[in-house]
Order: structure tokens, then C-alpha cells, then sequence
């Protein structure tokens, strides 16, 4: 996997050796597969528009875990108004 930032501070359009575009925001990052880098993308790296980077490697098992954290049935939406009656 490949990181793609956009270096500058205006949105980036680029095509993929598939031909789908990448539509990136400014300073924005996208993640795509090694064999989708075109030649394009390649060319705007060189001229330092994006930087590609290989992906940070993610553990979905601990993501999960530090979801799954919370106290099962607590909510933070009061369930009163808090306001004295009368």
C-alpha cells in the first residue's frame, strides 16, 4: 500500500493506472495500492506536488479493542433535562 499527500495548499485531481480519480485535498492523504501509481503520479512526485510513501501498517486487532472500551449501555445523552420542576 502507498500513501499519497498532497504537498501543496490547493486540491490535486489524479488518475490511477486504472483510470479512476484521485481527488486529494489540500495537504489531504489518500491510501492506494502499489500497482494503481501511475506514471502521473510518479511525475508530480519528482516535481514535489505529492509525496508517495509507503502506508503506515494498522493493527485492526487493537483498533477493535480500543472500540469495543466503553462501558456497554452507557450513553452521553442525558436521559433528563436537568431543569427543577415547578
Amino acid at each position: 500500500m502507498i500513501e499519497i499527500t498532497n504537498t501543496l495548499f490547493q486540491p490535486l485531481t489524479l488518475q490511477t493506472t486504472t483510470g479512476i480519480g484521485v481527488h486529494l485535498a489540500p495537504r489531504g492523504r489518500a491510501t492506494l495500492v502499489d500497482a494503481e501509481v501511475s506514471e502521473e503520479m510518479r511525475r508530480a512526485a519528482r516535481r514535489g506536488f505529492i509525496r508517495l510513501q509507503p502506508a503506515p501498517v494498522t493493527d485492526l486487532g487493537t483498533a477493535v479493542l480500543q472500540e469495543g472500551t466503553g462501558v456497554p449501555g452507557k450513553s452521553k445523552i442525558p436521559t433528563t433535562s436537568g431543569r427543577k420542576e415547578g
